[in-house]
């Protein structure tokens, strides 16, 4: 029989615990599932200067020369502006998506930038979709 968390402090879900070590050792450590360890996880470092929460959704903004990733970037690659409340503007082609912020997490989880939008030169994917419906590019 494997072990369990009955009932997940956050969302209420029970968990079975088999995953890593690491992990199992969190989950019965704060009680949570693991979706909601993982948005745990997105609130210690929700202050970090390379975090981006977008219309309840959260991001990470990677190393635009990261050594050891073997060319793999974020979205394909592909160019983004992003415009932090606090007024930095950061340009990248290595964004990070995490995943929707889930509703009990939104009030902890902020938005705290938007997207640029209207740059023809390496603008966000977004530029790109409306480009490729009218035939510009």
């Amino acid at each position: 029989m494997k072990a369990v968390i009955e009932k997940c402090q956050e969302c209420g879900k029970r968990e079975e615990l088999h995953w890593i070590p690491e992990v199992n050792e969190a989950l019965v450590k704060y009680q949570l599932c693991f979706k909601c360890n993982f948005w745990r996880e997105k609130v210690l470092i929700k202050d970090e200067p390379r975090v981006a929460r977008i219309d309840g959704r959260h991001y990470q903004v990677g190393q635009e020369h990261a050594p050891g990733y073997g060319g793999f970037r974020g979205f394909g690659g592909t160019g983004f502006t992003i415009v932090f409340d606090d007024g930095r503007k950061v340009k990248t082609t290595n964004l990070w998506h995490q995943g929707t912020i889930p509703k009990h997490f939104k009030e902890r989880l902020p938005d705290n930038a938007h997207f640029e939008y209207g740059e023809k030169k390496g603008g966000s994917i977004y530029d790109r979709q409306k480009d490729s419906n009218t035939g510009t590019q």
